[in-house]
């Protein structure tokens, strides 16, 4: 029985949950740990299942490595762009660094807020000081970050 692997995009929206879970859950991390699929886990797929394994695989690298390098195989447009937006949003709050974000394209300008009152909530954690909380834009977040418990 050969179990359905999902797409490309569905293996996206599961690692940016993941990752912010577990940012959120787990405090300011240096490098998240969670083991990157393997190629060989795609082994006896379809061809177009295969491939979409395969990228999976590619963004679960770069996510978890922090290294968008690995986002630059990905054939599908929408999902190399996206692959590489998660790095950089990654970064920035594992780093808890708000000028990591400006790697963001102009274009992209609801996540480079969303980028930079991530990295503000993680810096805040990070030094224990709720001053941070103060200058993100996003109400919910700004909440989040003054509950938060310093």
């Amino acid at each position: 029985m050969i179990m359905k692997i999902p797409g490309i995009k569905q293996i996206t929206s599961l690692a940016i949950i993941l990752l912010f879970a577990l940012f959120i859950t787990s405090g300011c991390i240096e490098k998240v740990e969670v083991p990157p699929y393997s190629e060989a886990s795609c082994d006896g797929l379809e061809l177009q299942e295969k491939q979409e394994c395969l990228e999976g695989v590619k963004v679960n690298k770069a996510v978890v490595y922090q290294d968008a390098s690995f986002c630059e195989t990905i054939i599908d447009e929408f999902s190399r762009r996206e692959c590489t937006i998660t790095v950089i949003m990654t970064k920035a709050s594992v780093k808890a660094d708000q000028e990591i974000c400006n790697e963001l394209l102009p274009s992209n300008a609801h996540k480079l807020q969303v980028c930079k009152d991530n990295a503000l909530f993680a810096k805040a954690r990070m030094k224990k000081d709720p001053i941070y909380c103060d200058q993100i834009q996003n109400q919910n977040t700004k909440q989040s970050c003054l509950d938060y418990g310093y």
